[in-house]
């Protein structure tokens, strides 16, 4: 797997990995193959922050680029991402300018880890390979908590919050917050200091993209 460090082999489990991509090499999956571990090939695991829990990625081959929220730059804004956006400049006084939807350099410079709960989809399908996934991711999420200290999950929606159970309250920081989606961003995402609270928990953030 190039690109990725070392210190997160142990964590990723590749045998399991592995096998799921053979139940999946049937189907046309978004994204693909190439990229579904990219969320673990711009920093070492030492350098962990922070991880952000999504379910899974938009189901738009040109727009899903490994990264949960994240889309290519070129692509629209998808409303999610755009109410994510909003929140933090609702936090920060409008100090940010989105242009694109492209989050890597959260991931780069930040040492956010912008995990899907399911890592592939299908076009025009919503979590539709939750099951295929959900072993494999919450054996990562497991195996992050066991192996780091002083981490902050960020769990977006009740997807998310299914996974509280395999994080280390003892160790870590948990920050349970509405989903950002059309659907549920107005019941309590907005105005919900969310992106303030993650840095009393790992330091001061750049939260331009």
């Amino acid at each position: 797997m190039k690109n990725i460090d070392q210190s997160w082999i142990n964590i990723l489990h590749l045998d399991i990995y592995n096998e799921v991509i053979k139940i999946l090499n049937k189907d046309i999956i978004i994204p693909s193959i190439s990229k579904l571990l990219i969320p673990f090939t711009f920093f070492k695991l030492s350098e962990l922050k922070c991880v952000f829990i999504g379910q899974d990625p938009y189901p738009n081959i040109d727009a899903a680029n490994g990264l949960a929220f994240s889309v290519n730059k070129g692509i629209k804004i998808p409303q999610t991402l755009a109410n994510i956006f909003k929140e933090i400049n609702i936090e920060y006084k409008n100090k940010y300018k989105y242009t694109h939807g492209d989050l890597t350099n959260w991931s780069k410079r930040e040492k956010i880890l912008l995990l899907n709960s399911s890592l592939t989809t299908i076009k025009d399908e919503s979590n539709i390979h939750k099951k295929l996934w959900e072993e494999y991711t919450n054996l990562i999420i497991k195996e992050i908590s066991n192996n780091t200290d002083n981490v902050c999950f960020v769990l977006f929606g009740n997807n998310a919050k299914e996974k509280r159970y395999l994080i280390d309250e003892k160790k870590h920081s948990i920050i349970e917050s509405i989903h950002p989606s059309p659907n549920s961003a107005s019941r309590g995402f907005f105005n919900s200091n969310i992106f303030t609270t993650i840095e009393k928990y790992t330091g001061i953030h750049n939260w331009k993209n």
